[in-house]
């Protein structure tokens, strides 16, 4: 990195995600981006490089029915899904994924950039590689909370399927044992000292940040 840190923020779907790219970019120094789908759009056109690393059940996403070592083409039908379609070919994938970060960094001019995105966890062990100096901030809620969120959001006869996502979402979130974790419980029952430990994790001026307003988006509705 050069002079900006990059932060990533993941979790579970429905797992509180959301509170904290909230709270992150309520401070002067810090941005966050709300999904923008940077793992799947460089990290799954970069896949066969890095393709030793998908065991112990990481690598399960298909995209419809084929797998992102297949040789596709960017097409319509893909809805721009597959962005840069088999580039490692002729450019260094490593290369590439850390000029996209620098991109992004130096157009917001920002000390702390980052995103939130499920996927970040789901592709764990491929941006790792590609970037070895983030910070990464992970959110866990307990299952039972998100299993209620989903029977309220989804028709009956999909929500089996949406459980069963959020547990093979879960497995890989228990593999994760490095950066931060924090829990929804924690953020709920004191937040103010959450906060102040995500905001020293990162780095950032702990005074650069409306700390009244911070607390009021820990303010879940369960």
């Amino acid at each position: 990195m050069n002079n900006f840190e990059y932060i990533i923020v993941t979790g579970n779907q429905n797992g509180g995600k959301y509170y904290l790219y909230k709270i992150l970019n309520l401070h002067e120094d810090i941005i966050m981006l709300p999904e923008i789908s940077f793992p799947i759009h460089l990290m799954d056109a970069f896949c066969p490089p890095v393709e030793s690393l998908w065991n112990d059940g990481w690598y399960f996403v298909t995209f419809n029915g084929k797998t992102s070592t297949d040789d596709i083409k960017a097409t319509k039908e893909w809805h721009n899904t597959w962005t840069l379609p088999r580039i490692n070919k002729y450019l260094d994938p490593m290369d590439i994924a850390r000029r996209c970060c620098n991109l992004i960094a130096s157009s917001l001019q920002k000390p702390f950039v980052g995103d939130i995105n499920t996927m970040w966890a789901i592709r764990y062990p491929v941006w790792r590689k590609i970037l070895p100096d983030a910070k990464l901030i992970t959110i866990r809620r307990k299952f039972e909370d998100i299993e209620k969120d989903i029977k309220k959001q989804w028709p009956a006869e999909e929500v089996d399927m949406q459980i069963q996502w959020r547990l093979k979402i879960e497995k890989i979130l228990d593999n994760i044992n490095e950066g931060l974790i924090v829990h929804v419980d924690n953020l709920k029952s004191k937040p103010e000292e959450t906060i102040v430990s995500m905001i020293n994790y990162i780095g950032a001026d702990i005074n650069k940040i409306d700390m009244d307003k911070a607390i009021e988006y820990t303010k879940f509705k369960d």
